[in-house]
């Protein structure tokens, strides 16, 4: 079955994508866990970019942070 090995094959040419974007292409022992992870400024981060006392806000719902797997952050995530 030749779509099986698409199918494999593209999920291999998407993470050599994205570890050459992301500055592994020519090292061997550097992946470690959470190193493909980029840090989002916007995202709320208590204590760097929320107030303290944000927490007693009545709507504290706007400071909580979503983890998605994609970039795209549509409402459907939510």
């Amino acid at each position: 079955d030749c779509y099986c090995e698409l199918l494999r094959v593209s999920c291999q040419w998407q993470l050599l994508k994205l570890l050459k974007w992301a500055g592994f292409g020519h090292q061997q022992d550097s992946q470690k866990p959470r190193s493909l992870v980029l840090f989002c400024p916007m995202c709320p981060q208590p204590g760097i970019n929320v107030c303290p006392d944000a927490t007693n806000d009545l709507l504290n719902w706007k400071y909580n942070q979503t983890l998605i797997m994609d970039g795209n952050f549509k409402a459907e995530h939510l």
